[in-house]
């Protein structure tokens, strides 16, 4: 079979349990999307559900379909296309790059969706305008769509582009960085879902009054509106399509002993060495003046960390 017709090393290199992790990872997520379209189309106000679907006073309500569909889904999806599909390697480049387009056309309608209904009394239930970027949520969530799309053009140029502009060196010295860059992105996303959950169930009222000690919480779930449970089960799904889909991604060829370089250790134990000294030396002068406290602990191993990456560079 040719270069051109075989599967990613990618695919070869992850172990079945891996596999089947990857596959829980999308069918979690796709699962929590679901949950989320019942949750934000119900209209039982009373249980907690945000009221419906529509482009009008409920535009607000696709922002977070779509952010799921895009940040998660989507993404998550691309991240493992190389590690799940048996074909040709030009078919899943494709297919990643594509995905990650859907994701990006789903960003920028949730995005869409957000502005349009905070900014337009005529596009809201309340007939009313509401601040952005007013909390946690918000900064996670464009700290994410800017690593996204910085990524995404940055791939684009490197691994879309022909040779004769991207030399192959190039793309496999940037290499390291995008996967790092989509990776984080990735994370950046969940911790933003996540805390968008919180945000709409604390507005909303996720509580119930207990009477005596709540001992038994499992017991007594049931007395959470409908709405709230299925915002937290959203929350759980996406949590678990992060971890299982984290395990599939991870290298743990690097862990085994047997791919392990004695040389690479003793290097590895000589750079610690030389980070101490250095770290040692930055320091000296300020114990002189003072003795140990926490304090200087806490600075020695701050100078620690620094200088490894000093000595890194």
């Amino acid at each position: 079979m040719g270069a051109d017709n075989a599967p990613s090393n990618l695919y070869y290199e992850s172990t079945p349990s891996q596999k089947v992790a990857g596959l829980l990872a999308i069918i979690s997520s796709i699962v929590a999307l679901g949950l989320l379209i019942k949750w934000m189309k119900g209209t039982n106000y009373d249980e907690s559900f945000l009221g419906g679907l529509n482009f009008k006073e409920y535009i607000f309500n696709y922002h977070p379909i779509f952010m799921l569909s895009g940040l998660i889904l989507a993404s998550l999806t691309a991240l493992l296309s190389y590690r799940l599909i048996p074909a040709p390697k030009t078919m899943t480049k494709s297919l990643h790059g594509l995905l990650h387009t859907c994701a990006l056309c789903c960003i920028v309608i949730g995005l869409t969706c957000v502005i349009v209904g905070n900014n337009y009394p005529d596009y809201n239930t309340g007939g009313a305008y509401y601040p952005n970027l007013t909390s946690l949520h918000s900064f996670l969530g464009l700290t994410a769509i800017a690593l996204y799309f910085q990524n995404y053009i940055l791939g684009l140029y490197h691994f879309v582009f022909p040779l004769s502009i991207v030399p192959i060196e190039k793309r496999k010295s940037y290499m390291p960085y995008h996967v790092f860059l989509g990776g984080f992105a990735f994370f950046a996303a969940v911790f933003a879902v996540e805390t968008g959950i919180m945000e709409l169930t604390s507005e909303l009222g996720c509580y119930w009054d207990p009477t005596s000690a709540n001992i038994n919480p499992a017991k007594t779930y049931d007395r959470l509106p409908y709405g709230c449970q299925y915002a937290n089960g959203v929350g759980i799904l996406v949590l678990l399509s992060a971890l299982t889909g984290a395990y599939a991604l991870m290298d743990f060829s690097r862990f085994n002993p047997q791919n392990r370089n004695p040389d690479d250790i003793k290097t590895g134990f000589i750079l610690v060495l030389n980070c101490y000294e250095i770290a040692n030396s930055q320091v000296q002068y300020y114990l002189v003046f003072s003795s140990y406290n926490t304090t200087q602990q806490v600075l020695f191993y701050s100078f620690l960390v620094s200088s490894i990456f000093i000595t890194l560079q």
